[in-house]
């Protein structure tokens, strides 16, 4: 950007208001999307731990004594390795896992329907009870590793951190340029007006197709420079009526005193003198007096407020 962004300018309030909307979007954007995708994991490692211990338990068969046993499949073998299977709190089916991991799936023998997490070792436990005739003989454990979805969850969480962070850049860029592209014409009209009223006050915008806002400035501006020549057009005036006005006072004046440097004059000579002398100045005070008040009648505006600063 040309321009260094000051915030105290309108242009730079409106981008901070901008970006300020943008941000709360985006921020509840991130935050809502994420929240969303780690539901829709959970909701799929569940779904994964109910499906498998399900086809387990369709592999496990009841003896006489309620003593029950694991028929073998022919994809069993990856699935043992995160099977459990207990009867009477006696272990039919244990993989080889971590002790945590194992600990865990022990203290889900007997229970239903259950999910316990083992968070040092980032692995979800599901227990599903094993019935017959309406009573529990045995419960399946089955464990999922939550590696891979903590590393999708990580990876989502930073992508829409970044994600966001760009768009509110790009935000940023594009609403600082739309914005002074749409004040531009405004600051050319303004900086034009500011230069007429000092060297052409004849210029005026006219009444050319411009947008609702700028044509209401522009009729504005016109107003203002109206009223600039009007008062210029009265102070040339003023400026020209006291010159006519205090000429021929001025010029006795300056007679008299020039015939009294001339030469001695008589006592009723230089009475007579200072008599025109007195009547003239008297003459241009009450001129000067009219003429101002004249001015102030003409200039004169409705009282109002302005701030002194």
């Amino acid at each position: 950007m040309r321009q260094r962004l000051r915030f105290h300018t309108l242009r730079g309030r409106l981008t901070f208001v901008a970006v300020l909307g943008a941000t709360v979007a985006v921020v509840a954007g991130v935050i809502a999307f994420n929240v969303v995708l780690d539901r829709l994991l959970d909701v799929d490692v569940d779904r994964r731990l109910r499906t498998q211990a399900s086809a387990v338990a369709t592999t496990v068969r009841s003896g006489d004594g309620g003593v029950i046993s694991v028929r073998d499949g022919p994809d069993d073998g990856a699935l043992d390795e995160r099977v459990w299977v207990f009867s009477r709190g006696r272990a039919v089916l244990s993989p080889r896992s971590p002790t945590s991991v194992a600990r865990a799936a022990r203290q889900l023998a007997g229970r239903d329907n259950t999910f316990l997490d083992v968070g040092d070792n980032g692995t979800r436990l599901y227990a599903h009870a094993i019935t017959r005739d309406g009573r529990q003989i045995g419960t399946v454990v089955t464990a999922e590793s939550l590696a891979a979805y903590d590393r999708t969850t990580d990876l989502a969480h930073i992508a829409t951190v970044v994600l966001g962070g760009a768009l509110l850049i790009g935000v940023l860029g594009v609403t600082w340029l739309v914005i002074g592209r749409a004040l531009a014409p405004v600051t050319e009209m303004t900086r034009s007006a500011a230069e007429w009223s000092e060297h052409d006050q004849t210029r005026r915008f006219g009444s050319r197709p411009r947008p609702d806002e700028l044509g209401d400035l522009a009729v504005t501006f016109d107003a203002l420079l109206d009223r600039v020549a009007a008062s210029l057009r009265h102070e040339q005036r003023l400026s020209a009526e006291l010159s006519h006005e205090l000429r021929t006072p001025l010029a006795r004046i300056s007679a008299e005193l020039e015939l009294l440097q001339r030469r001695e004059r008589s006592r009723e000579e230089l009475a007579a003198a200072h008599e025109v002398i007195g009547r003239s100045s008297a003459q241009m005070q009450r001129l000067l007096e009219t003429l101002m008040a004249a001015a102030r009648a003409e200039a004169s505006s409705a009282p109002g407020r302005s701030e002194l600063g």
